[in-house]
């Protein structure tokens, strides 16, 4: 099964099989299997390169090769440009794609400059990272050409049933495999998602979204006739109702009509679909946190019975994760989590970033605002003023004492300044020493680093982190915290026994390193087995589901945005196309998008809820997905139900909800706009002591009222000075005005204590107009 199939089908085997256990049924996926042969013929091909091995590699080499590039050289230090590059690296090896084939590839484009150069270029990269591999290293798409070359002599495989669930098609090392497979095990069933009493075997069939169905079902014919391999009768199952939607004749109709031309239509407004229109994405999270609310209160669902299929998980996780919280309903986001925001990643690579551009004010702030370091924030904002105002930069100015006085800076206590500044400068100094170290090894380097990890005890302040947010319930972050120190020595790991005897710059070792922490992602297993699962179209596997919330079906979300650019763009791929195989084109992708659409909305067996946004927070309006008009053609009485009209009272699903409503209650009383139900509320939450103190503070804030007087001619004329009389040129006037808005928000923010962003935001244009003055 494919790989986050595995633990699913575990359960789904343990639960249906009589004695609860499958002692002689091994669930793998394709990497799984090969490694459970390598270990039967102790005969491991060398160390495997992952994505993280991969990332720091390519970035060593595209700075060895940076000279000879024709049209990559500038683009190497845009960022994506390794995701890029690993992206098309992996691509050739699923699809077989190696040097000598790159050669021929590049034989056939001569006439065809630009992708020649292109071809030219990725051969020059590629060559540069199999030089910086070694002997013993292979990348991860190699695998299964190793698992190939000794398939053959596997006791395991030999008269053992293999049985393939769960893939929408196989790529051409995928195939290989399946080839030995067929010839050397006793029996091999796979299974494929396709109408039944359609033409299966018609591969010239391809506009429909069953098409890489038929060519998956052709190509393993063909290879069954190449291994003479035992063609057994095909198992079709039938047109019938399937069990799963015993209790929706609805669901039932769109499984077997939608995506069909022609298909039939259900005459009545469907009951088990529902269609909704929120105004914005946020509006739309809270309405499904509502929705799910009710089905456990009043319908008595499992939160294990309902998942969320999600158009665009990464827009919208964060509003997920606030709704679900915020109503107290426990879920699973079915998705990895990139490191690259962990705090201690960013403490790590701002350290490095004050080395390379020596001690420069975005460097240094960026790391003392990490939240790693015991510096009060007045200290933190004062010290920020002080850098600002004498343009402190360089190791130097920053080792030295600081003695002076700015104007306006009397009450800057400068012992408790430098106090602080010596607290973090010593342990960055002494990380620098060795940096900026001629003919230092990227293994003294990387000592150095964790070195001062270590001083900064940065394992300690993570496992308070993750003890912080296991109190507070929220067990995912804190499994990621906890992992999070682990995951960085092991990749310091890598980087030592993939470079650790060379000699790299500062600025591309911290580019070896950003790329490895780029790829690093975080896994998490559901806390709980009572929990909603969440997740994205593709990569979800949904078993079991009663109730189903498909959100943000878009335009732009679903189907899935084409992929612009890249180091190959499509028109590069269809002129490769008659010579190599490579991943789908648009048609084709267009094809898979439909695929997975079908699956997405098949999965519930009782209710299907699919709601869209009408418009972005920021007002911008937004098109619902053109897939829905398959579901209109199926039900032309289906309605689309606007979720603003749903009564607010619906929305109370928690304390912190029912505050939040209470608040816009009270708002709306201060407009003249009468609501009973707000009085209601506050009645009800105030029946108890602990709600009282919060709503009092609640109420003297709702109705409270300015009564100051206003600004005295003394300080309007600080502010913005004397009338101006006489000519000035437009050069004076920037000046002046540049001066005057500059008093006005610093003496505003500084009122309100927002030093850092007086200091961000007017720094430079306060310098500026000193100097155009």
């Amino acid at each position: 099964v494919p790989e986050q199939f595995t633990m699913e089908t575990q359960k789904e085997l343990v639960a249906v099989h009589p004695g609860h256990s499958i002692l002689n049924i091994d669930i793998v996926s394709f990497e799984r299997l090969a490694y459970r042969i390598f270990e039967e013929l102790s005969c491991m091909p060398g160390t495997v390169l992952d994505d993280t091995g991969k990332s720091m590699l390519l970035r060593k080499a595209c700075a060895g090769v940076e000279k000879e590039l024709e049209i990559y050289r500038k683009h190497l230090d845009r960022p994506g440009f390794i995701e890029e590059l690993k992206s098309v690296m992996s691509e050739f090896g699923q699809y077989r794609i190696g040097e000598k084939e790159l050669e021929k590839l590049k034989e056939q484009m001569e006439k065809k400059p630009l992708l020649y150069k292109k071809l030219n270029d990725l051969q020059l990269l590629f060559g540069a990272f199999r030089s910086a591999m070694g002997e013993d290293m292979i990348i991860a798409e190699e695998l299964l050409a190793s698992l190939c070359r000794v398939l053959p002599r596997s006791e395991i495989i030999k008269d053992s049933v293999i049985a393939l669930d769960g893939f929408t098609g196989f790529t051409p090392a995928q195939y290989e495999v399946l080839g030995l497979l067929l010839r050397y095990a006793g029996k091999v069933m796979v299974t494929v998602t396709i109408d039944a009493d359609a033409d299966v075997y018609n591969e010239k069939r391809n506009q429909d979204m069953f098409a890489l169905s038929r060519k998956t079902i052709g190509m393993l014919n063909r290879l069954a006739e190449e291994e003479h391999a035992g063609r057994e009768e095909d198992i079709l199952l039938s047109g019938e109702c399937p069990p799963r939607f015993s209790g929706s004749e609805e669901l039932a109709f769109l499984s077997g009509q939608i995506l069909r031309y022609p298909c039939l239509t259900w005459k009545e407004e469907p009951e088990d679909i529902i269609l909704t229109r929120e105004k914005t994405p946020a509006e739309e999270c809270r309405a499904l946190a509502r929705k799910i609310s009710g089905l456990v209160r009043e319908q008595h669902y499992r939160y294990r019975d309902i998942a969320v299929v999600c158009g665009d998980m990464e827009g919208y996780r964060p509003l997920l994760e606030q709704a679900m919280k915020e109503a107290k309903i426990p879920c699973f986001l079915d998705d990895k989590r990139n490191l690259l925001t962990n705090p201690l990643v960013e403490y790590m690579r701002a350290a490095l970033e004050i080395i390379e551009e020596d001690f420069s004010y975005e460097s240094v702030f960026r790391y003392l605002k990490c939240g790693f370091l015991s510096i009060e924030e007045d200290v933190l904002y004062e010290m920020e003023n002080y850098v600002l105002a004498f343009g402190i930069r360089g190791h130097r100015q920053w080792e030295n004492p600081w003695e002076k006085i700015y104007r306006g800076g009397e009450h800057v206590n400068l012992e408790v300044l430098n106090r602080a500044r010596e607290s973090f400068t010593g342990p960055l100094l002494q990380l620098r020493k060795v940096f900026k170290t001629k003919e230092t090894t990227v293994r003294q380097m990387t000592e150095a680093l964790f070195l001062w990890m270590e001083g900064q005890q940065a394992e300690q302040t993570l496992a308070r982190m993750a003890g912080t947010f296991e109190e507070m319930g929220e067990y995912s972050l804190a499994k990621e915290y906890e992992q999070a120190y682990d995951q960085i020595l092991e990749l310091f790991d890598r980087i030592v026994g993939l470079l650790g005897e060379e000699s790299l710059s500062v600025k591309t070792y911290n580019d070896v390193l950003d790329a490895g922490c780029r790829e690093i992602r975080v896994g998490v297993i559901p806390a709980a087995i009572d929990r909603v699962l969440i997740g994205d179209m593709e990569r979800s596997r949904l078993k079991d589901i009663k109730a189903l919330f498909f959100i943000g079906v878009n335009d732009g979300n679903v189907p899935s945005p084409a992929k612009q650019g890249g180091l190959l763009s499509e028109l590069d791929r269809e002129e490769l196309k008659p010579y190599a195989e490579l991943t789908p084109t648009r048609r084709e992708s267009s094809l898979i998008d439909k695929f997975y659409f079908y699956l997405t909305v098949t999965k519930p067996s009782d209710k299907l809820y699919i709601s869209y946004a009408s418009g972005n927070e920021m007002g911008e309006g937004k098109s619902p997905s053109s897939y829905l008009s398959h579901i209109f053609r199926v039900f032309p009485a289906l309605e689309t139900k606007d979720g603003s009209e749903s009564p607010k009272e619906e929305g109370i699903l928690s304390r912190t909800l029912a505050l939040k409503m209470l608040s816009e209650g009270m708002e709306e009383y201060r407009e003249g706009r009468e609501s009973e139900t707000w009085r209601a509320l506050y009645g009800c939450l105030y029946e108890k002591e602990e709600n009282r103190e919060i709503l009092t503070l609640l109420a003297d804030t709702a109705f409270a009222s300015y009564g100051g007087d206003c600004i005295s001619k003394a300080v309007a004329r600080v502010l913005y000075g004397e009338p101006l009389s006489g000519s000035v040129t437009r050069l004076e006037t920037y000046a002046a005005c540049a001066y005057a808005q500059f008093l006005t928000y610093g003496l505003e923010l500084t009122r309100r204590k927002e030093y850092e962003f007086a200091a961000l935001d007017m720094g430079n244009v306060f310098h500026k107009a000193i100097e155009l003055c």
